[in-house]
């Protein structure tokens, strides 16, 4: 009798139960390894848990297994407490870093793992504007975290008072705008300062002195900082840009506009005490917040007549992914979603930011308080900071 087509039968009948098997899960084989669940502590600052849920919930549907935890602190005491808690090895996984803090707390942080994420540097680089590469790549070549936007200081004016003053001509350069503070510039009898034409001159009451006086000291061509020595080394152009600044709070100058008996710049601005002053992307909203029947408008930060070379100082905060986090390669998958296309959209949408994405850049914005900041953000320069 001939056995072969049994033998084959049965090895059929075996190989099908096999498979079935195998497709049902029962055998070891079968069953696809999931991801185990990761829970990723997040700290931030300037953004409210709300800011951050369209990213989150963009983020689930694509790794369902990673759980975000945001919590948002206050920023008079976010850098401190920060630093305890990573010192007591008990921070966050990803924590919110400011752009001039990386010379003081970069070592504290895990570049990207571009060959374990099988990343292009080249294409992350060309992705954001050039400021990116200024702070968050290293000269080895590694990226230390992703921008999701970058601010700076742009010229905020009362229509108003412009209106009244007879002033059509809006200011694009310091010269003009000197004049205009000097004709907006109210004083009382004795010489005291009753309104400010521009707010400027003391650190104390005005608002982001540090990103207005680093904006005017990198127009000036200031190097600032000396790379071989490795030191801050404030130069002749460094001197003559602190001499500018503090002219408008020197009452024998003829810049003179501002004292600090005022209360903070925007305040000023707020309450019709002052005409123009210097805010960032995020104080439109806290403006309107503030005074809702405030009539003001946004410039791009003035430049110098004959300058060259448009330059503001740029500043945010990034996410990075701490050295004591446990779950590194997670934490860099989230930042590399939220700084993607989709999940910057998300955050943006929330937060009415500028974007440091060029492909959305290049969208522009239908807001137009919001325009000119993005107007002036490829111009958007920095330096390392040793401590601001």
């Amino acid at each position: 009798m001939n056995r072969t087509p049994l033998i084959i039968i049965g090895v059929g009948g075996f190989l099908i139960l096999v498979t079935v098997l195998v497709l049902a899960g029962i055998l070891p084989g079968a069953r696809t390894s999931k991801p185990q669940p990761v829970t990723i502590e997040m700290w931030g600052v300037q953004d409210s848990d709300e800011d951050w849920r369209g990213v989150l919930r963009a983020f689930h549907e694509v790794k369902p297994h990673i759980a975000i935890n945001y919590q948002e602190f206050s920023e008079d005491n976010y850098e401190q407490e920060l630093i305890n808690k990573l010192a007591e090895g008990k921070g966050p996984d990803v924590f919110m870093l400011k752009n001039s803090w990386v010379q003081k707390h970069g070592s504290k942080v895990i570049p990207m793992p571009v060959k374990t994420l099988a990343i292009d540097p080249q294409a992350i680089s060309r992705a954001f504007i050039d400021i990116f590469r200024q702070d968050l790549v290293s000269q080895e070549g590694g990226i230390i975290g992703l921008p999701l936007y970058v601010d700076a200081p742009a010229l905020f004016y009362n229509k108003d008072i412009f209106n009244s003053a007879g002033i059509a001509e809006l200011p694009q350069t310091w010269d003009e705008v000197l004049e205009i503070s000097k004709k907006l510039t109210q004083k009382a009898s004795g010489g005291s300062i009753t309104r400010s034409g521009l707010t400027l001159g003391t650190f104390q009451n005005v608002e982001y002195a540090f990103e207005i006086l680093n904006s005017v000291m990198l127009q000036n061509g200031s190097a600032i900082l000396d790379l071989r020595e490795k030191k801050v080394t404030l130069g002749q152009e460094a001197e003559l840009a602190i001499e500018f600044y503090a002219s408008f709070a020197n009452p024998k100058s003829a810049n003179a506009s501002w004292n600090s008996r005022f209360k903070p710049s925007l305040d000023a601005l707020a309450e019709g005490d002052a005409a123009m002053a210097f805010g960032m992307a995020r104080d439109i909203e806290r403006l309107s917040k503030k005074n809702p029947h405030l009539n003001f408008g946004v410039l791009p930060f003035p430049q110098p007549r004959d300058g060259k070379t448009r330059a503001v100082y740029g500043t945010y905060f990034f996410p990075a992914v701490s050295r004591s986090s446990k779950n590194p390669l997670a934490a860099w998958e989230f930042i590399l979603f939220a700084s993607s296309r989709n999940g910057a959209n998300a955050y943006l949408a929330s937060t009415n930011r500028v974007p440091a994405r060029r492909d959305i850049l290049g969208q522009g914005t239908v807001r137009e308080k919001l325009d000119p900041f993005y107007r002036q953000i490829l111009s958007a320069q920095s330096w390392p900071v040793p401590d601001d």
